[in-house]
């Protein structure tokens, strides 16, 4: 990845710390409350600037000073492998942090999984503090099965890729995950795929999968599971 892939970060005082929000399949990236993804776009929502001072800062019990990257996976439209969209994180976040620097992960939709391959299977778990996965599909969606590509293949329920995955979690025991979703969701059917025995679970009334991206309580429970 190069630095034109990735937004402007957004950064808060005090005290430090690394974030990076990761794209998902069929409804945007979690754009949160960072940058867009490039300036000059407007087309797309996920590109809309969410305003920092109302979404994370104005919420934090503790000043922090969080650099937020939205590294663009590519391609994100469910044909390539799980496994190399992880790859391409791990080189993205090699090159954009010190060794010895800490990181918390936000991943939406197919971004979850990726986040997840890259923390149990790559080594990404020995730096991160915390995973938040958004209305993530782990343990696959019945969506998937109509559709092409090899990520498409990965996310149906009982995939090899998912029991591979969920068979093994020993390697987040390290790390804080927690779990966002909404039982209105219909692109992640049923919408209890998202949950997991291993992360805590946070549940909105939120009455769609994209709407998880914009709904102001998402963002204040955000807040709160990073400096906890």
């Amino acid at each position: 990845m190069n630095e034109s892939s990735m937004s402007p970060a957004t950064r808060f005082p005090e005290q430090a710390g690394c974030v990076f929000a990761i794209d998902g399949y069929m409804f945007v990236a979690i754009a949160a409350t960072l940058h867009p993804l490039n300036e000059h776009d407007h087309t797309h929502p996920r590109l809309y600037r969410f305003a920092p001072a109302c979404a994370l800062h104005g919420a934090l019990s503790a000043p922090a000073r969080l650099t937020v990257h939205t590294p663009e996976l590519s391609p994100s439209n469910g044909t390539a492998p799980l496994e190399e969209l992880a790859s391409q994180l791990a080189a993205f976040i090699d090159t954009h942090t010190m060794p010895e620097e800490r990181i918390d992960l936000i991943g939406f939709s197919m971004g979850g999984l990726i986040c997840r391959y890259f923390l149990q299977e790559l080594g990404g778990a020995e730096r991160t503090d915390h995973f938040v996965s958004i209305a993530s599909p782990n343990n696959g969606t019945r969506i998937a099965n109509l559709l092409p590509g090899a990520g498409m293949r990965q996310m149906r329920p009982q995939s090899s890729f998912l029991q591979a995955l969920n068979g093994d979690v020993s390697a987040l025991q390290t790390v804080a995950c927690t779990i966002f979703y909404t039982p209105f969701d219909f692109v992640i059917v049923p919408a209890s795929s998202s949950l997991v025995p291993f992360a805590k679970a946070k549940r909105f009334s939120v009455l769609s999968h994209v709407m998880m991206l914009y709904h102001p309580a998402v963002y204040r429970m955000l807040a709160n599971v990073l400096v906890e």
